[in-house]
C-alpha cells in the first residue's frame, strides 16, 4: 500500500509488456490542485522545474544537427557562441568551457542559486554577471550542479535563432508533438483554470502555506516549464518511440540526437556506499542524468521548484515510461520516486530493488532548481576562532555595521538589528518555530538581499570580534510583489489510513532554516567597516575547507 503525504499528485505511465499482456498508457490524479476543492486531474497544470533542461538540450541539439549552422557544435566555446558577453571570473575558463560542458554540470562554476533574479535582470544580465562569480573547479574536472549554465544555454539559443526561448521550444518540440498546454507563460496557464498552486507544509503551525507564482524567465532555461501529466506522456511517448527508431511517431526527435543526450559526460559523486544492487552507477548526460538500476538502463531528471515537484523516468529497454507532478516539492518528488521504483520491481520481478537505497538517494541528493544544500561541507575556521578562544565583543558600535552592502552578481543587501524588525515571521527549524524577538547577549543582524524571484534572508549571531554565525533562511509563502493566492479549508479522508485530515491553509510568511555558515566584518584603511564575507555557495565552502583558505568560501559585499 502506497501511502501519499503530500497534497495532491498526477501520475501517468507508459505501457510495457507483463506476463504476456500490453498494459495501456494510464495516467491518474490524487488529491487537491487547489484548497479548498479542486482536484488534480491528469490535465492540472504544474511547474516542472528542472525537466526543463532535457527540452534546452533537445532544442540545442537540434541546432548541433543543423547544417545551416557549421559553427554550432557540441564541442563550441561559449565565449564564441556569446561574444563578449560569455566571461568567467578565469580566462582559462572563459576559453576552454563549451556547449557541452555547459549542459553536462562540468564548466566549474558551482550553483550560485541565490545570485540571480535581482534588479529585474533578463537573461543576457544573469550571463554578463558570470564575470562576478567565484569558479571551483577546472573544466570537466568535477560535476557541480548549475543552473546559471542552462540560462546561458538558452540566451545561445535565443540568440542564434532570434526568438525568445519558449517559443523555440514551443515551435521544434512541444507543437510537433502535440504538447498544447505546455508554456513557460504564467499569465496562460492560470488563465487556463487549470494551474495547481504550490504549498509548503508548515510542520510547526499544521498547515499548508500557499506559495506565489514564480516568474522564472531570466532563469527559463534552467526550469520555467509549465505542463500536465498528459503533455508529458506525449513526450515520453516520443523519446521511448525514438528510442526503439521508430521515427514516424517522434517528430523532431532522432536515434542519433537521443544517442548524444544519453550519452553520459559526468561522474556524479553522491558518495553513498553499496548500491550496485540497485544503482551500480550515477552519471549525468545532457539534460538527464543516466542510473543503473539492476541490468536496466534508466533515463530520469527531477524538477522543483517552492511548491512543485516532478519526475520523469524513461526505461527504455522496457519501453516503459513514468512521470509523476505533486504541489509540495519535497515530498512529490521522494513520492515519485518511491512509486516509479515500486512499479518497476512489479513488472519486472527479477529486479531486487529497494527504493530507499541507490535510485533514491541519488534523486534527493540532485536537489532541484530551489533548495538548500543537501549537506554541509568541511570548513576552514577564519583565524581565533576555535573551541578553546575566549569571545571578544564586537568593536565599535553596532550600529556602524548596519547599512546597504553590495555584490556586483548577488546585489545588494541591508543590514538591520534582528531585534529591532518588524518584518520577520516565525522562522521554521525541522522540528521547532520561534520568532526571532527580545534582545540577546550575542548581538543579531537581519541580511535582507533585494527583491528577486526566490526570497531568502539570513540572521547573523555574533560570535568573537567581527565574526558571526551565518543561519540562511528560504521564506515560503507570501512576499512584497507577489500577490496571494486563494487560501482555504478541507477535512479530508485519506483513503489509505481512513482517518481524518484537516487540510488547512494560511496565507503567512514561514522561513525554513536552510543552510549555516559563518560571516565576518573587515575594517577598510580608513577605520570604517568596509566589507561583509558571508558563506553562502556549497562548493566554495568545500574548496576552502580543501585549501586551509577560509576566505575563499566567502562572498564579499562591499559597504556603500
Amino acid at each position: 500500500m502506497i501511502r501519499m503525504s503530500l497534497l495532491a499528485c498526477s501520475v501517468e505511465h507508459h505501457g510495457w509488456e507483463h506476463k504476456g499482456h500490453i498494459a495501456e498508457l494510464q495516467w491518474q490524479g490524487y488529491g487537491y490542485a487547489r484548497l479548498p476543492d479542486v482536484r488534480a486531474t491528469s490535465d492540472t497544470l504544474w511547474f516542472t522545474g528542472s525537466t526543463t533542461k532535457a527540452f534546452v538540450a533537445t532544442a540545442a541539439g537540434l541546432l548541433v544537427q543543423n547544417d545551416s549552422m557549421p559553427d554550432m557544435k557540441w564541442s563550441s566555446r561559449l565565449t564564441d557562441l556569446l561574444p563578449g558577453d560569455f566571461v568567467l571570473s578565469e580566462e582559462y575558463q572563459t576559453l576552454h568551457t563549451t556547449l557541452e560542458d555547459a549542459l553536462s554540470h562540468r564548466s566549474g562554476l558551482p550553483r550560485h542559486d541565490t545570485s540571480y533574479g535581482w534588479g529585474n535582470e533578463t537573461t543576457i544580465d544573469i550571463v554578463r554577471r558570470l564575470r562576478y562569480l567565484p569558479l571551483t573547479s577546472d573544466p570537466r574536472a568535477r560535476f557541480q550542479y548549475c543552473n546559471i549554465m542552462y540560462a546561458t544555454v538558452g540566451a545561445i539559443l535565443e540568440r542564434h535563432t532570434g526568438l525568445g526561448l519558449g517559443s523555440v521550444l514551443q515551435d521544434w518540440i512541444w507543437k510537433p508533438l502535440g504538447m498544447k498546454s505546455t508554456t513557460f507563460s504564467v499569465e496562460q496557464a492560470i488563465g487556463s483554470g487549470e494551474l495547481a498552486v504550490g504549498y509548503h507544509w508548515n510542520e510547526d503551525g499544521d498547515n499548508y502555506v500557499p506559495e506565489p507564482y514564480y516568474d522564472i524567465l531570466p532563469l527559463a532555461g534552467a526550469g520555467a516549464t509549465i505542463s500536465s501529466v498528459n503533455d508529458y506522456s506525449l513526450w515520453i511517448k516520443a523519446l521511448l518511440a525514438t528510442a526503439k527508431k521508430l521515427e514516424r511517431e517522434a517528430g523532431p526527435l532522432t536515434p542519433e540526437l537521443l544517442q548524444a543526450l544519453w550519452t553520459p559526460r559526468s561522474y556524479v559523486d553522491l558518495g553513498f556506499v553499496n548500491t550496485s544492487h540497485v544503482a551500480s552507477s550515477v552519471n549525468y548526460a545532457l539534460g538527464w542524468m543516466v542510473v543503473q538500476v539492476d541490468k536496466y538502463t534508466v533515463i530520469t531528471h527531477s524538477g522543483g521548484l517552492p511548491g512543485f515537484g516532478t519526475q520523469l523516468f524513461l526505461v527504455p529497454e522496457l519501453d516503459f515510461g513514468f512521470t509523476s507532478m505533486g504541489n509540495e516539492v519535497g515530498r512529490a518528488t521522494a513520492i515519485g520516486a518511491r512509486l516509479f521504483l515500486i512499479l518497476l520491481r512489479e513488472i519486472r520481478d527479477e529486479i531486487a530493488i529497494e527504493e530507499h537505497l541507490g535510485l533514491q538517494k541519488s534523486l534527493v541528493q540532485m536537489r532541484p532548481l530551489f533548495g538548500p544544500p543537501t549537506q554541509p561541507h568541511s570548513r576552514s575556521k577564519p583565524a581565533g576562532i576555535n573551541g578553546d578562544s575566549i569571545a571578544l565583543p564586537l568593536p565599535g558600535d553596532i550600529g556602524d555595521y548596519l547599512g546597504l552592502y553590495s555584490h556586483p552578481a548577488y546585489g545588494p543587501i541591508n543590514i538591520s538589528l534582528a531585534e529591532n524588525s518588524s518584518n520577520i515571521p516565525l522562522i521554521n527549524t525541522m522540528n521547532t518555530q520561534s520568532p526571532l524577538t527580545g534582545r540577546s547577549a550575542a548581538p543579531k543582524l537581519l541580511v535582507t538581499p533585494t527583491a528577486r524571484i526566490f526570497s531568502t534572508s539570513f540572521v547573523l549571531t555574533h560570535t568573537s570580534t567581527t565574526f558571526f554565525n551565518a543561519q540562511g533562511y528560504w521564506i515560503h509563502g507570501p512576499t512584497p510583489g507577489n500577490d496571494k493566492v486563494t487560501c482555504g479549508n478541507r477535512k479530508s479522508s485519506a483513503e489509505t489510513s481512513g482517518t481524518i485530515r484537516n487540510l488547512k491553509c494560511k496565507d503567512e510568511a514561514v522561513w525554513q532554516k536552510a543552510w549555516p555558515g559563518q560571516a565576518v566584518f573587515e575594517y577598510g584603511p580608513d577605520g570604517e567597516i568596509a566589507s561583509l564575507g558571508v558563506e553562502i555557495e556549497e562548493e566554495q565552502i568545500r574548496v576552502a575547507g580543501e585549501t586551509g583558505n577560509w576566505r575563499d568560501g566567502m562572498i564579499w559585499f562591499t559597504k556603500v
